[in-house]
């Protein structure tokens, strides 16, 4: 209420000084300010109560679906088991004529509570003087306002006025917030359909459906138990085709009511069937505690296809609101369920019309419907492959991070690592006759340690740089890798007298030529490494072309004579830093896990299987030239 209002009631209605106009002031600032309905009926009472001197005081509002009065605020209560018990003396006679009187006639009423009987609530708050304000509009009243006094008061013309024109503005408000409850239910009731409807249209399959509209329905009811009993269109038989919040005692006890007369009254009616208070326990079809229950029929066009079940223990009454909800639910499902049977018999038919070569324009019709569904599935394609491009891109973002931190660390420790084996050398030349055989096995080992964190180093760097390796562009052809591979291996092949036997024709491969000789070496390496007792290395390196419907995947193949590899570690051994052997045998437990990135790198594996003969066959595959599209990653 503006100013220009307050002014208005002031010349109407003779209201008291400036005070009395600042707190209807005040009481309008508090309802433009807010759209809480609590908090602005806990401001108007409070402001109301203090202009004349009230003890106590209480608003309560008009139920929609039951004669009584439901609380909203109060204010000076001593004993608040007293508004526990405000309900049930609103049922006595006397109370509620006091108070119907008031509602019906619009007119504030003064009760000396000495004199009258009934209204124990604030009796026994020892309240001797109570004013009754309705809270109205032009058409209603929608509550009602107490202030009481435990005091005797009398209450002149100008208060009378005052306490009206509160009550009158309290009214304004209520409506304003319930205008603004109103809007705001119809946007989130739209919203929950546009959910459902959203969620049903995305499956064609019936009982997919059913499940999404269960679950779906749950949420935006907020009910505890939801069912579906579905009628089948040839048979007429009624089944129970989801539920949600129900154990499965109770849904035993559902099935078992056949026929089920409150589904059957809803087929029969085509409307909603509402018990909000379950008073007869021996009433068919409820179970033992429901207190609010509703029978929604979910229809398509006219005709009821499915009754929808919606249950509750707590005494949560169906309001016309959610009422006019569930059966905007009912009829979306509705729809959803024809599209569904309408989508099976036409898949049916048209089956049987391509056996025939007939009707082709309705076989036309359902590929149009399926090329709809593939545009759908191809835009969320899309975004998925965006998404997935954008994570590429942030891990690849990290792993440069991790290379940055790799090198620099790299970097780091190399320099006092030589330093320890440097050192270590130096004492080992100068001071060697100086230490026992123990002091210089130790010295070894130190010299040893060094070495092998260093070739660790350069592994783990290799490993790094391998996962960012591009497509491979190149054709090459394999014996130059081979030729390569063993030519930096020259000095370990002549140190161990070991044997050498390449193949020929390694014809076909598209290769980074770099990281291919990384992997060949490695393998070449291993072999070196694995031999039987006594004898010196015997390594056959041969072209390696698969048989059968992957026949154009080609590779390389490193055979040894060493005692291979047991079948339990023959996946563990491509892992990092998982070895089948002890520390005896030189290595880092990289080699291999490097091996395996380079083949995923150019959209072919590597493996390991048993050498016939003894030993063991090392497999790296490439994907063949002319074939690498979509086989290796950027």
């Amino acid at each position: 209420m503006s100013d220009l209002d307050t002014t208005k009631l002031e010349r109407d209605e003779g209201l008291g000084g400036p005070s009395d106009l600042q707190t209807l002031q005040e009481i309008s600032r508090t309802i433009l300010d807010s759209l809480d309905l609590k908090l602005m009926m806990e401001g108007i009472l409070h402001k109301a109560a203090a202009i004349i001197g009230f003890d106590i005081g209480l608003i309560c509002f008009v139920a929609t679906l039951r004669q009584t009065l439901e609380i909203i605020a109060h204010r000076g209560f001593r004993d608040h088991e007293n508004l526990t018990l405000y309900r049930q003396h609103m049922k006595e006679q006397s109370t509620a004529g006091v108070v119907d009187r008031v509602i019906a006639t619009k007119e504030i009423r003064v009760v000396d509570l000495g004199q009258t009987e009934g209204i124990r609530t604030f009796k026994r708050e020892a309240v001797r003087s109570l004013v009754i304000v309705p809270l109205r509009t032009d058409q209603d009243a929608l509550g009602i306002m107490y202030l009481g006094s435990r005091q005797a008061k009398e209450f002149g013309p100008g208060q009378i006025r005052l306490l009206e024109a509160i009550g009158t503005q309290a009214g304004i408000a209520v409506q304003k917030a319930r205008l603004f409850e109103a809007v705001e239910r119809r946007a989130k009731e739209q919203e929950a359909l546009n959910v459902i409807a959203t969620a049903t249209s995305q499956s064609l399959d019936l009982q997919e459906l059913f499940e999404i509209a269960a679950d779906k329905t749950v949420t935006v009811t907020e009910r505890q138990r939801i069912n579906f009993r579905l009628k089948d269109p040839l048979t007429g038989d009624v089944n129970l085709v989801a539920y949600r919040g129900f154990t499965e005692e109770e849904i035993a006890a559902l099935r078992a009511i056949t026929p089920h007369p409150m589904s059957d009254q809803v087929f029969a009616s085509g409307k909603p069937l509402i018990i909000n208070d379950h008073l007869a326990p021996g009433v068919p079809g409820l179970l033992v505690g429901t207190q609010s229950v509703a029978w929604i029929p979910v229809k398509a066009g006219a005709k009821v296809v499915g009754v929808l079940g919606i249950s509750d223990d707590q005494s949560k009454p169906f309001t016309p609101n959610e009422v006019e909800l569930l059966q905007a639910i009912g009829s979306v499902i509705g729809v959803a369920i024809e599209n569904a049977r309408l989508f099976e018999q036409t898949r049916k038919q048209a089956a049987l019309l391509e056996q025939s070569n007939r009707a082709k324009d309705d076989l036309l019709a359902v590929m149009a419907r399926q090329k709809e569904d593939l545009a759908r599935l191809n835009a969320g394609l899309e975004r998925e492959i965006a998404e997935r491009g954008r994570a590429r891109a942030e891990i690849a973002a990290k792993n440069r991070d991790l290379e940055t931190l790799l090198y620099v660390t790299s970097h780091d420790l190399r320099e006092p690592l030589r330093a320890i084996e440097n050192f270590s050398r130096m004492v080992n030349d100068r001071y060697n006759d100086r230490l026992d055989e123990k002091g210089q096995d130790f010295l070894r080992r130190v010299i040893q340690g060094a070495q092998r964190l260093n070739r660790l180093l350069d592994d783990i760097l290799t490993l790094s740089r391998s996962q960012r390796m591009g497509v491979p562009v190149e054709e090459v052809d394999g014996e130059t890798i081979v030729s390569e591979a063993l030519k930096r291996l020259e000095g370990k092949i002549n140190a161990t007298n070991a044997w050498i036997r390449v193949g020929k024709d390694f014809r076909g491969l598209r290769l980074d030529k770099t990281w291919a000789t990384q992997a060949v070496y490695n393998l070449i390496a291993n072999a070196l490494k694995f031999t039987c007792d006594g004898e010196a290395p015997d390594v056959e390196i041969a072209p390696y072309r698969s048989q059968g419907p992957s026949s154009r995947i080609v590779g390389i193949t490193v055979r040894d004579r060493g005692p291979g590899v047991a079948p339990e570690h023959a996946e563990r051994i491509f892992q990092l830093f998982q070895r089948a052997v002890g520390r005896e045998v030189e290595g880092t437990g990289a080699g291999l896990a490097i091996v395996r990135q380079i083949a995923e790198r150019h959209g072919g594996s590597a493996w390991v299987e048993p050498r016939p003969g003894g030993g063991s066959e090392f497999i790296i595959t490439f994907t063949q030239s002319g074939d690498l599209a979509g086989g290796a990653s950027q």
